[in-house]
């Protein structure tokens, strides 16, 4: 797991064999120092501000939670399942955490160091991203071919589209009116519309892609 504090000056990398989390300055590309961390650290999820690393430790039932400029453990959560992936929010008030495992998602308060919510989702959730506004998550839900749209704040599914046989991962266009759908188990890009929740189009390409970036072309 990597994460790049917003300042773009301070790296976090997991490493899932001493159970650490190192932090390297990019400036003088130095070790700054580490952090112990629950069994299996895997993604991290920095806060906008840049004060604090969540880490979701794959190992166990747990999230553990680091200040960026001490490199101390701060506090541990302990979650009804074991996390597999971490999506923060843009205000950083919440932190939303798969658990694909587990089918499950749970919701953290990141400014309490607290969990809010936990809820169940569509089999085997491997990927999610969120609107700009933080009103929409969307989740691929690996098993079922779907991917979930849900109103974030009210905790609500509005729908579920299927785009495929094994959706991976997304992102959505600058724009948002598009949902892009990388589907491992089809070698296929899905594109949908996220004002409708309805599939566009499937796009073959190489076999078995497993992530996605669109260039952000409002700012060229």
């Amino acid at each position: 797991g990597l994460a790049l504090s917003p300042d773009g000056k301070t790296l976090a990398a997991s490493d899932r064999e001493s159970n650490l989390v190192y932090f390297v300055s990019l400036e003088s590309r130095k070790v700054l120092g580490s952090v112990q961390v629950g069994r299996t650290p895997g993604p991290l999820g920095i806060l906008p501000d840049g004060s604090k690393v969540f880490v979701a430790d794959t190992g166990e039932k747990k999230i553990s939670i680091a200040d960026v400029a001490s490199r101390q453990l701060l506090s541990s959560l302990q979650l009804g399942s074991v996390p597999s992936s971490l999506i923060v929010k843009p205000d950083g008030g919440e932190i939303f955490v798969l658990s694909a495992g587990d089918s499950t998602l749970t919701i953290l308060d990141a400014f309490h160091d607290d969990v809010e919510e936990s809820l169940t989702t569509g089999r085997n959730p491997v990927a999610a991203v969120l609107s700009s506004d933080a009103g929409l998550l969307y989740i691929a839900s690996a098993d079922d071919g779907n991917v979930i749209a849900m109103d974030a704040p009210n905790r609500q599914v509005l729908a579920s589209t299927h785009v495929g046989v094994t959706p991976h991962a997304l992102a959505l266009t600058p724009d948002e009116r598009y949902l892009a759908v990388a589907d491992v188990g089809s070698s296929s890009l899905a594109v949908m519309r996220t004002d409708r929740n309805t599939l566009v189009t499937t796009i073959p390409v190489g076999n078995y892609p497993v992530n996605l970036v669109i260039p952000d072309w409002q700012n060229k």
